[in-house]
């Protein structure tokens, strides 16, 4: 798990996830997609949502569901959380930092010490999902960059964060 030290690109494009995540909570991005000279790619994984059981899984927007459910199951439950690739987030290598455990057991906003208990449950799944998909991950990941970053007429770029000047802008960064 890596937390992402500053949130200055929403300035930049306002799409761009609020690394802070809600209520004094970290947003979790679950490592490091792939590099691009000094700058990392992070996607951030988000908590399914009823509406998200309407969306259609494709090679930008995945589901995640947990290990023991079966496939009638996912189908009439949501997922527990989500990743969509539109918003990649390009960060200085130096502005990204391990998310410890120890970071969310001191933190009062997680609530209870047996809710933060169940929230560290919940994201080690999330990790565990995110393990067995990362090459598939990794590799639509990268295939979207290059077309965002090469195909001006790319009908998905308009859709998601304007990588360009969000990879410009990290490049230019410094604390």
């Amino acid at each position: 798990m890596t937390f992402l030290r500053d949130d200055y690109l929403r300035e930049f494009d306002s799409f761009v996830p609020s690394l802070d995540g809600y209520g004094g909570k970290f947003k979790p991005f679950f490592g490091k997609l792939f590099s691009v000279g000094q700058i990392d790619y992070y996607a951030p994984i988000s908590s399914g949502k009823q509406k998200h059981t309407e969306f259609r899984e494709t090679n930008l927007f995945y589901k995640v569901y947990l290990h023991n459910e079966t496939d009638a199951e996912k189908m009439v439950k949501k997922p527990v959380a989500v990743i969509d690739l539109k918003h990649i987030v390009p960060v200085p290598s130096a502005q990204a930092a391990p998310l410890a455990h120890e970071s969310i057991l001191n933190n009062d906003a997680y609530g209870s010490p047996s809710e933060k208990s169940k929230y560290l449950v919940l994201l080690r799944q999330e990790l565990a999902w995110v393990n067995q998909n990362e090459e598939r991950i990794v590799e639509n990941a990268k295939i979207l960059h290059k077309k965002c970053m090469t195909i001006e007429s790319f009908h998905i770029r308009k859709r998601c964060l304007n990588l360009r000047l969000l990879e410009q802008k990290a490049r230019d960064f410094s604390p």
